[in-house]
C-alpha cells in the first residue's frame, strides 16, 4: 500500500537544509533552524527523514550528488589532460575559498568516507599513465595530500577570506604538480 504523497519538493528541502548545516555545521543546527529553513513542521520532518541525524545523512548524499561529483569528480575524470583537470580543479579552489560567502567543506569530517582521495588518485595516474606526470611520484600519498589540502583550504579560507591566501595554497600546490611533471625524453 502507497502512503500519501509528500506534500513538498525533497530536493528543494533537502537543498535548503544543505546550506544551513554549511553555513551553521551539524551541531549548531537545531530542528528548530531545520523547521524555518526547509518551511516544514517537525512532524514532516521526522515523518521523511526519520531524524536530525537521517536528515543530514541524506544532505551529505545529496551534496556529493550535486556539489562533488560534478564539481570535482566529473571534472578530474574529465577526458583530455588529466593534469590540466587537475589545474581546473585546483584554480576552482582558490576562486571559491576567495569567494565572501565561502563556508569551506559541509563535510570535511566524512569527506574520506566520500571517496574522494581515489577520485585524486585516479587522476594522479591517469596523468602518470598519459606521460603528464613522473612515475617516481607516489600518486597515493599526493592524492591524500590533495585531499588534506582542499580540506585545510576549505577550513581556514572560512576565516581567512584574504584572496592572497587561497592563491599562494593553490600556488604551492600547482608547483608541487610541476615538480613531479614528466621530463621529456632525449
Amino acid at each position: 500500500m502507497a502512503g500519501r504523497p509528500r506534500g513538498f519538493d525533497e530536493q528543494e528541502v533537502l537543498r535548503s537544509a544543505m546550506e544551513l548545516f554549511w553555513r551553521k555545521g551539524y551541531a549548531e543546527t537545531s530542528i528548530t533552524d531545520l523547521e524555518e529553513a526547509t518551511r516544514l513542521a517537525r512532524q514532516s520532518l521526522y515523518g521523511a527523514f526519520g531524524d536530525k541525524r537521517g536528515l543530514f545523512e541524506q544532505v551529505v548524499e545529496h551534496y556529493e550528488q550535486t556539489v562533488l561529483r560534478p564539481g570535482l569528480r566529473d571534472v578530474l575524470q574529465a577526458p583530455g589532460s588529466a593534469l590540466g583537470n587537475l589545474d581546473r580543479v585546483l584554480s576552482y579552489w582558490q576562486q571559491a575559498a576567495s569567494t565572501p560567502g565561502f563556508n569551506g567543506c559541509l563535510v570535511g569530517s566524512c569527506i574520506a568516507e566520500m571517496g574522494v582521495r581515489d577520485w585524486f588518485w585516479g587522476v594522479l595516474d591517469r596523468a602518470q599513465r598519459a606521460g603528464e606526470i613522473s612515475r617516481s611520484l607516489d600518486a597515493r600519498a599526493t592524492a591524500r595530500s590533495l585531499l588534506t589540502l582542499s580540506q585545510g583550504l576549505a577550513l581556514v579560507a572560512r576565516v581567512n577570506r584574504d584572496k592572497d591566501f587561497a592563491r599562494s595554497i593553490v600556488a604551492s600546490a600547482v608547483q608541487l604538480l610541476e615538480g613531479a611533471r614528466a621530463q621529456p625524453r632525449v
